[in-house]
This record gives C-alpha cells, structure tokens and sequence, in this order.
C-alpha cells in the first residue's frame, strides 16, 4: 500500500527539517519538501507517461 500524503509530510518535518538549521532554514526545507513530495508522488500515482503511452498504444492496436 502506498504511503498518504499526511504520513509523508509527518516523516519529512521529524527527520528532515528538525536537522536543518542556519539562515537558509526556508529555503533548505522547501526543497527538501519538493524532493520528499516528487518520491511521494512517483510511490502513489506511478509513471503516468509511460502508462498514457501504453493505453493509446493499446488503443491505436484495438482500432486496427
């Protein structure tokens, strides 16, 4: 099962952003978040290119 959106943003503000000190503090948990959010996003909805691909390919054959 994949992981919710609330258990990831739960994992990601107790380890990642309680290490994250210094003037840059914003900045680093940003991006750190958008890392943490794209892992997150690839677990639960897949590579939806490649599955676009597939199903008009599948399509593209049945109407041959």
């Amino acid at each position: 099962m994949a992981p919710s959106f609330h258990n990831t943003l739960k994992v990601f503000s107790e380890d990642i952003v309680r290490d994250i000190r210094g003037d840059f503090q914003v900045i680093r948990r940003i991006n750190a978040l958008r890392l943490k959010l794209g892992q997150w996003n690839k677990t639960v909805f897949g590579y939806q290119d490649w599955a676009l691909q597939h199903l008009q390919s599948s399509i593209q054959n049945l109407e041959d």
